[in-house]
C-alpha cells in the first residue's frame, strides 16, 4: 500500500468519523459563572409566579468551553439558572424550550431570533436595553399567557418597540434566524441565535469517537512502518 493510498483512507476514516452522530452532535457547552447585562428585578405572575432578574446572560465557559463566552438569553421561566453546569446545545425548532414551556410557530421562531441578534447589537447602547430585549422575548414566547410587574415604565415602553418592529413590516421582518437552544437537566433552558457576533459553538466530539480516531490513524501509522521495514529488507536483500 503507498502513501497516496494511505493519505487517502485516513482521508475517508476522518469524514466518516466527523458524519457519526455521536461526534457531529455531542455539541455542549460548560460554564463556571454567568452575569447578567444591566438586569432589572421582575416579578413574573403568570404561567409561573416568580421572582428574578431580566437581562442578556453571558456565560463564562471552562473545562472544554474555557476561554470561551456566549451572550444568551432566557427562554424559560419555570426553572432557575444554576451557578454553573453544562449545557447540551441543539436547533430550537417548534416544539419550544420543552414542557412545561409552550410550543412554537415558525414566526415566533424568527422573531425570537431577530430580537436576539438585535438585543446583542444595541446591549451597550442604552441602560433599559438588556432588560426590555429580554422581557420582548418572554412576550414573544409565551404571548398573552405572559404577566408581570415590577419593571420600570421604561423598560417597558421599549419593550413594547421592540415588539412592533419585529413583526409583519417591521425593520427584522426577512430575517429568519436559526436559534440554538443550550438545555440542560434542572438548569435553565437558554437561547442564542447564529448571525450574531457569537457565531456557532464548535461541536466537542465525545470520548469514543476521539478513541475510535486515534486508534485508525495509529493502525494506519503502523502499516506504514511495516510496509518501510518490508521494503529496506527487500532492498538489502
Amino acid at each position: 500500500m503507498n502513501c497516496r493510498r494511505l493519505t487517502g483512507h485516513l482521508a475517508l476514516l476522518v469524514a466518516a468519523l466527523l458524519l457519526r452522530p455521536d461526534f457531529a452532535s455531542a455539541a455542549t457547552f460548560t460554564y463556571s459563572s454567568y452575569s447578567v447585562a444591566n438586569p432589572q428585578n421582575i416579578t413574573i405572575l403568570t404561567p409561573n409566579n416568580v421572582v428574578g432578574a431580566a437581562g442578556q446572560i453571558t456565560l463564562s465557559g471552562s473545562g472544554a468551553s474555557a476561554g470561551e463566552t456566549l451572550q444568551a438569553w432566557c427562554l424559560d421561566v419555570f426553572t432557575y439558572l444554576t451557578g454553573s453546569g453544562t449545557y447540551q446545545i441543539s436547533s430550537l425548532t417548534t416544539a419550544g424550550a420543552g414542557s412545561p414551556n409552550p410550543s412554537l410557530t415558525s414566526t415566533q421562531l424568527a422573531q425570537i431570533g431577530a430580537l436576539m441578534v438585535n438585543g446583542n447589537a444595541l446591549i451597550n447602547t442604552a441602560t433599559d436595553v438588556s432588560a426590555a430585549v429580554q422581557l420582548a422575548i418572554w412576550q414573544t414566547e409565551y404571548g398573552s399567557s405572559f404577566t408581570y410587574s415590577g419593571v420600570s415604565s421604561a423598560v417597558t415602553n421599549l419593550a413594547n418597540t421592540f415588539l412592533a418592529n419585529v413583526g409583519t413590516g417591521g425593520i427584522w421582518t426577512g430575517s429568519n434566524y436559526s436559534v440554538t437552544l443550550l438545555s440542560a437537566s434542572g438548569n435553565q433552558t437558554l437561547g442564542y441565535a447564529s448571525g450574531d457576533q457569537n457565531g456557532e459553538l464548535t461541536p466537542t466530539p465525545l470520548p469514543a469517537a476521539w478513541l475510535m480516531m486515534v486508534s485508525g490513524m495509529a493502525g494506519i501509522g503502523y502499516v506504514v512502518r511495516r510496509r518501510k521495514q518490508q521494503n529496506g529488507a527487500s532492498a538489502a536483500a
